[in-house]
């Protein structure tokens, strides 16, 4: 895959590793030229009576050696066009410098040899950079004009005079700038084709090509991907071994833990809830777990929060009673998350439906009998999850149940209303410390208007002893539709939030259920 550079050069897309290592090899390189260059000077000096002083001699090495330097530094610099144009302009000013003294190159001596460095260090770049060809070209081509112009800039300045020599000799050192130009482009074309072949034989995973990452987490990365025969978009989770576990860690718990996840990833696909995320594959290569799933339109509430602070209180309970709707099911499957968080609830469009809710990466799921049983396929003394909505039975490292998955979705109901976390802390121990400890902050004193029922069902979802929570997703479901509301939130009023933000503009006036009919609206109703 390519993209295009704000310099408007296709250079290839990858972690730049290898563009790095070039870079940096070339850069030494051409530290190594400098000092042969600087010797045959020293030599020319000697044997030339019309070569240049040495205090020129020196200060063009020592412009030349500040290029060296400056591509090694902008070697690691993130944005590849800017490595790519140190690069050219470290190649390009370099020939430009060893240019200079046109009266020398014409000399039969040893250093009738230098102008050809310019084709050597055009060759040397193509093949240590890997880029595009168009980038190679329009470097190579450029070194064809460099000598040229250096010399008709002394011609002006008086340094040089046109004379038949002159001519004669710019066109045969245009030979070899030319060939080497077109040497450079195909190289680069071939590396850069053989390059591409290695990513993307990297990028692929069973069927799937992975084309763009979406995020990365502590567990793994999420790439879009492209199904090989289908042609299906999906989101695919990939979990390095080492992620789980670091190095160095026994086959036998390795083994073990794929088993889980093979087991996990097998119940999470056989959950039908419209609101839990469609698992489409699962496999396992090079020591990399992944997950295939539908590929979603919208934001993770996570994000919403932080962008437009705490939501309607009515919003939020339109999204608790979706949420019900996954767990409910993974529940009576036998299936806790253990990883209910605010990243793991995605606020998506389908089809006409705004403010529809998925719920996010089963891939910490835990069989609820399990425990029951005493089996455990699971990495002992390991805690999971997130700090931040970890229930305290979990916060321990004991067996848990649905129970703790209704503690965390009490902490994603507060966040949601109040735009802030249950509980704070400098360091992840702090936070699990008042999980377990600390009284959480009433809801009314961040939305002032809360609805009575609903706090006291997000406070009641808190409490600390599971015995003292609702006592499953079922239970807290009815109780949460229970909750009126003067103006309850529908997707008509989802649909209008979107357009005042930007959002899902293509859909918003295409017919949906909630909106009035025609007929409706030539009697002056309106939807709210």
């Amino acid at each position: 895959m390519s993209e295009s550079t704000p310099l408007g050069w296709q250079t290839l897309e990858s972690d730049g590793l290898d563009q790095r290592d070039g870079m940096r090899a070339f850069a030494v390189l051409l530290g190594a030229l400098v000092f042969c260059s600087l010797v045959l000077a020293m030599v020319q000096f000697a044997v030339n009576k019309q070569a240049p002083a040495i205090s020129q001699i020196f200060l063009e090495h020592i412009l030349v050696l500040i290029g060296v330097g400056g591509v090694y530094r902008f070697s690691e610099e993130r944005l590849e066009s800017i490595r790519l144009a140190v690069g050219a302009v470290a190649v390009l000013g370099t020939i430009a410098l060893i240019s200079t003294h046109y009266t020398s190159y014409n000399t039969p001596d040893l250093v009738a040899v230098r102008p050809r460095w310019g084709t050597f260090l055009v060759i040397a770049y193509a093949i240590l950079v890997p880029a595009s060809w168009r980038y190679h070209l329009g470097v190579a081509a450029a070194s064809v004009f460099v000598q040229p112009l250096v010399v008709g800039a002394e011609v002006m300045l008086g340094v040089l005079v046109v004379d038949a020599g002159l001519w004669r000799g710019l066109l045969l050192d245009a030979v070899p700038a030319t060939i080497g130009a077109v040497v450079a482009t195909v190289l680069a074309a071939r590396q850069y084709r053989l390059n591409q072949a290695v990513k993307d034989s990297a990028r692929r995973l069973g069927n799937y090509t992975l084309t763009q990452k979406l995020g990365e987490g502590g567990m793994g990365e999420v790439w879009k991907a492209e199904h090989k025969f289908l042609g299906r978009e999906t989101a695919v989770k990939l979990i390095r071994s080492h992620r789980l576990f670091g190095e160095g860690v026994d086959d036998r718990k390795r083994h073990v833990a794929f088993a889980r996840f093979e087991r996990e990833a097998q119940l999470t696909a056989a959950l039908t809830s419209p609101h839990t995320v469609r698992l489409f594959d699962y496999g396992l290569e090079d020591d990399t777990i992944y997950y295939a799933m539908e590929l979603l339109e919208g934001v993770d509430l996570d994000d919403l929060v932080l962008v437009t602070g705490g939501l309607p209180q009515e919003r939020v309970h339109f999204f608790l009673l979706q949420m019900c709707d996954s767990l409910g099911e993974a529940h009576k499957h036998g299936l806790v998350h253990r990883d209910i968080k605010p990243a793991n609830v995605f606020v998506s469009r389908q089809g006409l439906h705004f403010d529809f809710i998925k719920i996010l990466d089963f891939g910490l799921a835990i069989e609820q009998q399990n425990y029951e049983s005493g089996e455990r396929l699971t990495m002992e003394g390991k805690i999971t999850g997130s700090p931040m909505t970890m229930a305290p039975e979990q916060a321990f490292g004991e067996p848990v149940d649905a129970r703790a998955d209704i503690y965390s979705i009490g902490c994603v109901a507060y966040f949601a209303l109040t735009g802030d976390s249950v509980f704070k802390g400098v360091t992840a121990r702090e936070v699990l410390k008042k999980h377990v400890k600390a009284k959480p902050q009433p809801i009314r004193e961040y939305v002032e208007d809360i609805d009575e029922g609903l706090e006291a069902i997000v406070m009641m979802c808190l409490e600390k002893k599971p015995e003292d929570r609702p006592q499953s997703v079922t239970q807290l479901y009815k109780m949460l539709q229970l909750c009126e509301f003067d103006r309850p939130w529908t997707e008509g009023r989802a649909r209008r939030w979107y357009r005042s933000v930007g959002m899902f503009e293509d859909s918003l006036d295409v017919y949906a259920p909630d909106e009035p009919t025609p007929k409706l609206a030539m009697t002056g109703l309106t939807d709210e």
